[in-house]
């Protein structure tokens, strides 16, 4: 008679299945997930840009004093620039990003270009003065990106997803219409 064999384990052949499989999983995934994270940089550094909008006029409004907004298309820098205003010994320091290396500005061929630079004036009422760019693209290397647009009523501007005309894309991520 012979003993009946049980086995707690698994054999060498189970587990170079197991990885063979996995293996083929991740090689199918990996591209998909480098097209997903380029897609949420594209959409993090448009929010900043946004962002940076909205602070430019907050602080043109609260400072009752210009605020200037510029963009260098090719280089990829942008910032803001805050007047002295009376009672202050200096203007507040400068703020200066750099887009991605994989981003680049795609600006309204209307914009006022001075020295390498577009720039949007906020006037100490939150309006903008007439010069400024009416929109402002951030785009990836395909061409998919987001807008910063000006508002129809000039004050202020929306994040708008290229992809879907005229929504606009409010702070929580999702597209809300613009009527």
């Amino acid at each position: 008679m012979r003993s009946a064999r049980t086995t707690n384990g698994v054999t060498l052949i189970e587990l170079i299945l197991v990885m063979a499989v996995l293996a083929t999983m991740l090689a199918v995934a990996a591209p998909a997930m480098g097209r997903f994270f380029a897609g949420r940089r594209m959409v993090e550094e448009s929010r900043r840009v946004y962002a940076l909008v909205r602070y430019a006029r907050n602080a043109a409004i609260e400072r009752s004093a210009r605020a200037e907004m510029w963009i260098e298309p090719e280089t990829g820098k942008y910032g803001l620039d805050l007047t002295a205003v009376a009672g202050q010994e200096e203007a507040a320091q400068p703020i200066e990003w750099q887009l991605d290396d994989k981003l680049h500005f795609d600006i309204d061929s209307d914009a006022v270009v001075e020295n390498g630079r577009v720039t949007i004036l906020f006037l100490p009422d939150g309006t903008t003065d007439e010069a400024a760019a009416s929109r402002i693209g951030i785009r990836e290397e395909d061409g998919q990106g987001l807008d910063v647009r000006k508002r129809t009523d000039g004050f202020g501007y929306d994040l708008v997803d290229i992809g879907v005309e005229d929504e606009a894309v409010n702070e929580g991520g999702t597209n809300q219409n613009r009527k």
